[in-house]
């Protein structure tokens, strides 16, 4: 696919210029796209990506890589319906599309939004393989469960 005349490749420089990075700034934004299925979908950290059957009654079910404005930890965290019921995903098993969630309604939850989000679990996983090396300490001026994440030898 092409756009303006630019390849796929440079389709990441445009998004990162566009957003005020440049080369170096591609892995603060950490834009990916997904193709597959006729159609290609971009994920990006700082955006939730939640059920769509908000309709049926699941609104506020979101998954996204913070900080966001309502909810300041840094990480990948689910979200449930509000700030005060969001829990931060510490590692892959959370995102295992084979994992039977019994009596655990989170994972479940988590799993259905994943589900519905083609190349969504990949990105993710990569964003945690990425972070490896990041610690994180829960922020004690909130009574919400956001953390501040702290990488060696990143900015």
């Amino acid at each position: 696919m092409t756009m303006l005349g630019l390849g796929a490749g440079s389709l990441k420089l445009v998004v990162c210029a566009m957003l005020g990075g440049g080369v170096i700034g591609t892995s603060v934004y950490s834009v990916k796209q997904v193709r597959g299925g006729g159609h290609s979908i971009t994920y990006q950290e700082k955006t939730k990506y939640c059920d769509k059957r908000s309709k049926e009654g699941f609104q506020g079910r979101c998954v996204f890589i913070g900080p966001i404005p309502e909810f300041q930890g840094e990480g990948i965290y689910f979200q449930e319906a509000t700030a005060t019921n969001t829990h931060r995903i510490t590692d892959e098993t959370w995102l295992d599309s084979n994992r039977v969630w019994e009596g655990d309604s989170v994972g479940a939850n988590l799993k259905e939004v994943l589900n519905q989000h083609p190349g969504l679990r990949d990105y993710l996983k990569r964003w945690l393989d990425g972070h490896k090396d990041c610690t994180f300490e829960k922020s004690v001026a909130s009574n919400l469960n956001e953390h501040k994440m702290t990488c060696p030898g990143r900015q």
